[in-house]
């Protein structure tokens, strides 16, 4: 992976991270739009550039000397999560055809299947995760301090 996409690769891993179980269920709604906003922006419509980034991010690890620990990552770990520590090859290959497929597309339509990518690539729906309900709009009156 060249030095250059170290950046996006670290923004890509975070991502795939939280997907992985840091953000609470509805939390992956708004990744459609960040992926997007990510290739439009960031990578300029290049679906080479994101696809290497959204690969590279997949692969960056931590070094496995004993001090390269970093909180709950050990040393020698993917940062993107242990369902890519585990993710085999084939898999591999299939999510960034999917990726691939999505970036051709495109479209509203093509960004929000990256949703399902993501959770297919992330270990599915995290059903005991503790977050039971997605938080609702309130009409509470706060008077400031």
């Amino acid at each position: 992976t060249p030095t250059v996409h170290a950046g996006g690769a670290l923004i890509g891993a975070a991502l795939y991270r939280a997907a992985s179980g840091c953000w609470p269920p509805w939390g992956l709604e708004g990744s459609p739009q960040i992926y997007s906003a990510l290739f439009y922006g960031a990578c300029g419509l290049d679906t080479d550039l994101f696809c290497q980034i959204m690969e590279a991010a997949a692969e960056i690890r931590l070094a496995s000397s004993p001090d390269a620990g970093c909180g709950a990552i050990r040393p020698g770990m993917k940062l993107a999560g242990k369902y890519f520590d585990q993710m085999g090859p084939k898999t591999k290959e299939d999510l960034m055809r999917q990726i691939i497929k999505i970036c051709h597309q495109n479209d509203a339509s093509g960004w929000r299947r990256m949703k399902v990518v993501l959770k297919q690539a992330c270990g599915g729906k995290k059903k005991a995760s503790g977050f039971n309900q997605k938080p609702s709009l309130t009409d509470w009156d706060c008077e400031r301090l």
